[in-house]
């Protein structure tokens, strides 16, 4: 994976984040109805969250190493009543715990060595 995708990645991620949907304008006579949730589901605007969640996690396939502290944190978003049984990516996981454990514990430091 190229440092080109990431920064791609990431300007994506900054574009949509400063552009929130516009919500539609309502007449007074639909405000109150079951038709119009606008008011509603202005907190539960995830749009942004949702795509960037989308581009990230291919790229978090395809090189686990970059985004290993991230990894725990990101937690699947589920839409049904029934969670899946094991991770969805069993493998991107396994290599990032396998990456953090084979890194150095501490190297040493070349400016002691010196002394």
């Amino acid at each position: 994976m190229s440092s080109k995708e990431v920064a791609n990645a990431f300007r994506w991620y900054r574009a949509l984040s400063k552009h929130r949907g516009l919500g539609r304008e309502l007449s007074h006579a639909t405000r109150y109805t079951n038709f119009s949730l606008q008011h509603a589901w202005g907190k539960f605007d995830c749009q942004t969250q949702l795509l960037t969640r989308e581009a990230f996690v291919p790229l978090m396939k395809r090189n686990p190493e970059v985004f290993d502290s991230d990894i725990a944190n990101f937690d699947p978003v589920y839409f049904s009543l029934m969670k899946p049984s094991g991770d969805i990516y069993p493998e991107a996981i396994a290599a990032a715990k396998a990456a953090a454990q084979s890194a150095p514990e501490k190297e040493d430091d070349p400016k002691e060595e010196a002394k």
